[in-house]
């Protein structure tokens, strides 16, 4: 038996999912009413409206919810964004110890990456919940874009916006690196829907994930503190465990600037803007699939860098 029961709290939001049975013992405890075929709403104590319900408690009958699920093949990369999109749809092994095919997207530098379905004919004014893991969406400068698009209409302008990064929605499940997640939307009088992943200045991999309630006998592990919600596909504990040297030779630039009195602010914003260049040129090049390659890159790109401000700090004096 599946939790296919929608639950709204006491303000008709969406709070979550039971089983048929749990929802008649809630009607019939005076904690619930019926608000539909296969909902119900949780009532205050001096809600009366719970009266007529009792007799109908049976109208709470096991229906298939509408659901959509992440299945690769039927994603590919937005054409809004072909010539900076990052990625590759492959298999890799799961959490589970099983080959999954997933689309990894994105990397950290500032190439946009979306990938998108064909344009979805739902049902309208119909509510949908759509499943998937996520692997990965953040970095150690709090400025990436870890999302889900959902646009109705081709009208992009007013899109849903689901933040996936930094708790901004709170995931089902965590397990060994991988988050799962169900997002609610309804589709209103829209003829047409579309779903978007789209990432930036961070890689993020998605995989096909079931209704949640399949994955019940997962643990929920903890997420150790400091790791966040970084990928464990390209560095065993989510991130290097040494400062990036792209990002820490950038720092090292600017204490080096910043200390020299004749330094001034057009000097700075140039060497801030051909280091990262350089930074850019290598991430694009995904060297940083390699960790060992990617630190190398870093060092070398910092050194020389290093190089040309010394020479033309010399010429400040």
């Amino acid at each position: 038996m599946e939790k296919n029961i929608i639950v709204r709290d006491t303000n008709g939001r969406i709070i979550g999912m039971t089983y048929p049975k749990r929802a008649k013992g809630l009607v019939k405890n005076r904690r619930a009413v019926i608000s539909g075929e296969h909902m119900i709403r949780m009532i205050n104590e001096e809600d009366t409206s719970m009266e007529d319900n009792i007799i109908n408690v049976d109208k709470v009958v096991e229906v298939e919810e509408k659901r959509l699920f992440f299945r690769p093949r039927e994603w590919n990369f937005s054409k809004d964004c072909k010539d900076t999109a990052v990625g590759e749809r492959c298999f890799i092994t799961s959490f589970d110890e099983t080959l999954a095919e997933v689309y990894c997207i994105g990397n950290w530098g500032d190439s946009l990456s979306q990938i998108v379905t064909k344009d979805l004919i739902l049902e309208k004014n119909t509510e949908y919940a759509f499943s998937f893991w996520l692997n990965g969406g953040e970095n150690e400068r709090l400025d990436e874009i870890c999302q889900l698009h959902v646009v109705f209409d081709n009208d992009f302008e007013n899109r849903l916006i689901f933040k996936l990064n930094r708790s901004f929605i709170k995931p089902v499940k965590h397990y060994k690196g991988w988050y799962l997640y169900e997002i609610h939307f309804t589709t209103e009088d829209n003829s047409y829907t579309q779903l978007r992943f789209v990432a930036q200045r961070a890689p993020m991999a998605v995989m096909y994930a079931d209704a949640p309630a399949a994955y019940e006998n997962i643990p929920n592990e903890s997420v150790p503190a400091g790791r966040k919600q970084r990928s464990n596909l390209v560095f065993e504990n989510g991130f290097p465990e040494e400062p990036d040297p792209f990002t820490k030779g950038i720092s090292d630039f600017e204490e080096k600037l910043k200390a020299n009195p004749v330094t001034n602010g057009e000097f700075f914003d140039k060497v801030r803007e051909a280091v990262r260049t350089e930074v850019n040129k290598a991430e694009q090049a995904e060297y940083h699939r390699d960790a060992d390659t990617f630190r190398k890159i870093g060092e070398d790109i910092k050194d020389s860098v290093l190089s040309e401000i010394a020479r033309a700090m010399k010429n400040f004096k």
